[in-house]
């Protein structure tokens, strides 16, 4: 997210820089006196010559957002598995439970086959 700032507020100073040179060309161009048009264009070649490091500074931000946007994918489809298993182990805990309420052996041994698969799916979560 910091990282889509930065590139956003990078992206905007290189259109601020380009609308500053722009508007000293157009002085430039309709300054009265040749003095006064150095001047205007001096500073338009100053923003020009200052866009292309912005620009690059905009698109490695971006790159970098690109970076973190694959790694959040990557984290969030660990998270569905990660629910998957708690779910499974959740359903298990109630088994056990009910298990020894009811004092069934059958009851119980799901209940620990459900814990194993729950941490089997948690692990594979982080193989994956």
């Amino acid at each position: 997210m910091l990282e889509q700032a930065r590139a956003s507020d990078a992206w905007a100073n290189y259109q601020a820089e380009s609308i500053k040179r722009h508007i000293y060309d157009v002085g430039a161009a309709l300054a009265a006196t040749p003095d006064a048009a150095a001047k205007l264009k001096t500073q338009a070649d100053k923003y020009r010559d200052e866009q292309p490091a912005t620009q690059s500074e905009a698109q490695k931000h971006e790159s970098d957002v690109t970076v973190h946007n694959t790694k959040a994918e990557v984290h969030f489809s660990r998270h569905h598995t990660l629910t998957v298993a708690e779910g499974l182990v959740h359903v298990a805990i109630a088994g056990a439970s009910i298990a020894l309420l009811a004092r069934r052996r059958a009851v119980w041994y799901a209940a620990l086959i459900l814990t194993a698969a729950g941490m089997a799916v948690a692990g594979a979560a982080y193989l994956a």
